[in-house]
């Protein structure tokens, strides 16, 4: 056996296959890969549908433990019938009040609107409410326990035609007992304070009372709860009637007619002082209507401020025609030439052919000398003096005859109309300025006029309006005080208290349903319960959750299923095989074989943690898929020697087999059985004339050495072992193979019992590839099924 460190592991099949010298043809391959890419597709799936199958199992619960839930459902119905039978009745009254739209919900009273409030809207909402306080107040529970009496209300029922309440029954008899009992105890300890009949009677009639009203509605339902219905019928029907009367006490106002009275009397007075101290004022200063003296002050001060305008903007006007024709008066001159003569001169042509000559003289000696020559530079001073001269001489030839300047006499005219002009518009000016000045403070004296009498005005309004509001806020109290003469109110009963016979309590369908709920929700409980705490395992959740291993496959219970029909039945079993072929699928691609060392076959070993799991029907059928569908040369041996079911249900038990083969009583010929038309093999576990010592001979003869034979001459060695549970030396020879496979039980296997077992291999060389769950059970129908 190699060690643990030489086996390299590799998941690319070709590496293995590559290096096999057993003959596996390239069919071999692909089926091992399409077996391995299908169970990694398979273990993908149930990966992502862990819940759901987490799901299922929980919803099969109910159906496993299905008798225990009816057990449990049938003691609750008992009880819920024994309930009916000792339950004490309870009668109801109901009366209901409408809310209609009236003063008290959409008025204020008088006496809170004769001063600076605010605009609150009153919904609809907030007159049920505070009706409902009203009715839930202990004003009102007092007022119902002075009308019906004390013991009426501790007794639960009225009095009888006698005046004297009714008497009680045994079962009230014997509540009462019980109840003065603990309330004797509960007030000699100090617990509870003692209160007086009256007390208890207010909080009894507050407990058996119920106010209520719908949302965005109007309407109060008033009831009440009882030993008899005549009882609840009084209840509801003083509740109502001392409601009635609270709440015609409660939204009025007394005393606020006389209120008004008097200020209106006052208000009167003070308005007729003010009209007679305006009336005075105006007499006074002589004042007819202040808005036609304001209209003929304004339109004579608009007259003046427009003239003043108009001066002032010809004022401007001519003194800046003034600046211009000061301006063109002295840039203008006095005299303008009006002829001009031009003479003959001998002196002048003389100094012209002069300066002809010299620069003539000039221009050859500039050709024959230099520029710093004396003689050139002679020459040319001589010619610049000339032509000085001759400039000077030709502006004395011309004769020019002066006259007098017109367009600077005109402008001097001119100038002279305007300073007239100005003198003039100056004097308007200040006349206009003047009178705007008289008419301003004229407009101010009538402007302190129109404040007093705007005042006195303000006052006068102010004062009416007071009174004018004082008249209405009488008028309203006098009504006021007409409605609640005649009791006049905004809620009326428009449905009585009711007298109902059938009791409301207890609700039999209510109560039935509910210990129904209770036998179902108990069963269910303890199913769960059992569920948790049970030391078998039953899904491939708790398999794996249990055991940190995965869940290989899931094989349903068949009764009564042998070994032979199952081999038998093979052919039929398309989801056994397929699921057969992604177990060898996974095993043949999890190693590879090392480079260098001599090819050899896979080990794999079958184990069933208790007797019946049916280990020896999966290594048969590993065996079949492996050698009919995968193509690989397998041999099936039988390590059972308990139950020998591989042999027996080959045929073989007669045949020599592992035990003569290890003793070296037989050769390998003619232990090795061959099926015909078959890649596999079995090994037997021995023939019926095996003795004891034969049996020995398993531990004398190492079995490692017989495994490690059948590798080198096969692709897959699968070893049927003996339960783990019942103590066998050949399953020692499990730690020593490549490759497990351990079968649990579903709902028989217990948890400690594979622990113990798989612990085993922790430090061994063997690899648990995976559990498989076999005799699963469907216990939901066939509509859960998919869930």
């Amino acid at each position: 056996m190699t060690s643990k460190k030489q086996r390299n592991l590799s998941h690319d099949p070709a590496v293995f296959f590559s290096h096999r010298a057993s003959g596996i043809d390239q069919s071999t391959v692909i089926m091992a890969r399409a077996s391995h890419d299908s169970f990694t597709e398979s273990a993908a799936h149930h990966g992502d549908g862990r819940h759901a199958a987490s799901l299922r199992s929980y919803l099969e619960l109910p159906f496993v433990y299905k008798r225990l839930i009816i057990g449990c459902l049938v003691v609750a119905i008992l009880l819920g019938w024994a309930a009916l039978l000792i339950w004490p009745r309870k009668y109801e009254s109901e009366a209901k009040l409408m809310l209609r739209v009236g003063r008290e919900s959409v008025s204020l009273d008088p006496t809170a609107t004769t001063s600076q409030t605010l605009m609150l809207q009153k919904t609809q909402e907030e007159e049920v409410v505070s009706a409902l306080e009203m009715l839930g107040s202990r004003q009102i529970a007092e007022g119902v326990v002075d009308e019906l009496g004390e013991s009426s209300i501790l007794n639960g029922s009225l009095p009888s035609e006698g005046g004297e309440p009714a008497g009680p029954t045994v079962v009230d008899r014997v509540k009462g007992l019980v109840s003065g009992a603990i309330d004797l105890v509960a007030t000699t300890s100090g617990l509870r304070d003692e209160i007086s009949n009256h007390e208890v009677a207010v909080r009894r009639v507050q407990g058996a009372v119920e106010i209520k009203a719908q949302k965005k509605s109007n309407v109060i339902s008033v009831q009440a709860s009882a030993k008899t219905p005549e009882m609840a019928q009084a209840l509801v029907q003083q509740t109502c009637d001392t409601y009635l009367k609270q709440h015609l006490l409660n939204s009025q106002t007394a005393g606020s007619h006389d209120f008004f009275v008097q200020q209106v009397d006052a208000a009167e007075a003070h308005l007729n002082a003010l009209t007679d101290r305006k009336s005075d004022y105006m007499k006074k200063r002589g004042i007819v209507s202040v808005e036609a003296n304001r209209a003929l002050l304004q339109e004579q001060l608009a007259t003046c401020e427009r003239e003043l305008l108009l001066a002032s903007g010809s004022l401007e006007q001519v003194n800046a025609e003034m600046a211009d024709l000061r301006r063109k008066i002295a840039s203008t001159e006095e005299e303008i030439i009006s002829e001009r003569k031009e003479g003959s001169d001998s002196t002048w042509s003389g100094m012209r052919q002069q300066v002809y000559e010299l620069e003539l003289q000039e221009k050859s000696l500039a050709a024959k000398y230099t520029p710093q020559h004396r003689r050139l530079i002679e020459t040319r001073e001589q010619l610049e003096g000339a032509r000085m001269i001759m400039a000077k001489l030709r502006s004395e030839r011309v004769d020019h005859s002066m006259t007098p300047n017109p367009m600077k006499r005109r402008m001097e005219d001119d100038l002279q109309r305007s300073q007239t002009q100005v003198v003039g518009l100056q004097s308007v000016v200040l006349e206009k300025e003047r009178q705007r000045v008289q008419l301003a403070q004229q407009v101010r004296e009538l402007h302190d006029w129109e404040i007093e009498l705007t005042q006195m005005d303000r006052d006068i309004e102010s004062s009416s309006a007071s009174l004018k509001k004082l008249v209405e806020k009488l008028e309203e109290a006098r009504v006021i005080e007409e409605l609640r003469n005649q009791q006049i109110s905004n809620v009326s009963v428009f449905q009585p208290a009711t007298f109902v016979e059938r009791p409301a309590s207890p609700n039999k369908r209510i109560l039935a349903a509910g210990f129904v709920m209770l036998g179902l929700c108990s069963g269910v409980g303890l199913a769960f319960l059992r569920e948790i705490g049970s030391d078998t395992m039953r899904t491939a959740e708790h398999v794996e959750s249990s055991l940190r291993y995965p869940v290989l496959t899931k094989i349903p219970h068949q009764p009564r299923l042998e070994l032979g029909n199952s081999i038998r039945r093979l052919d039929d079993a398309g989801d056994i095989r397929t699921r057969c072929r992604s177990i060898i699928g996974d095993l043949m691609l999890s190693r590879a074989q090392p480079i260098g060392e001599p090819p050899r076959g896979r080990s794999l070993g079958v184990i069933g943690i208790e007797p019946g799991c049916g280990a020896s029907t999966l290594a048969a059928a590993l065996a079949m898929v492996s050698s009919d569908d995968c193509g690989l040369k397998t041999i099936l041996i039988d390590a059972d020697g308990r139950t020998r079911s591989v042999s027996k249900a080959f045929g073989l038990q007669n045949a020599p087999g592992l035990l003569e083969l290890s003793a070296g009583d037989a050769a390998v010929e003619q232990c090795v059985q061959q099926l015909s038309d078959s890649k596999l093999a079995l090994l037997p576990y021995a023939s019926p004339s095996a003795n004891a010592s034969d049996a020995d001979s398993v531990d004398r003869h190492d079995p490692r050495q017989t495994i490690e034979a059948f590798q080198q001459a096969n692709d897959l060695v699968i070893i049927d072992f003996p339960p783990a549970s019942l103590p066998d030396q050949a399953l020692s020879l499990a730690q020593t193979l490549d490759y497990v496979v351990v079968v649990v039980e579903s709902e028989k296997t217990k948890v400690a019992q594979a622990q113990r077992f798989l612990n085993r291999f922790a430090g061994s060389d063997t690899e648990v590839i995976g559990i498989v769950l076999n005799k699963t059970r469907n216990y939901a129908p066939a509509m859960f099924s998919g869930a």
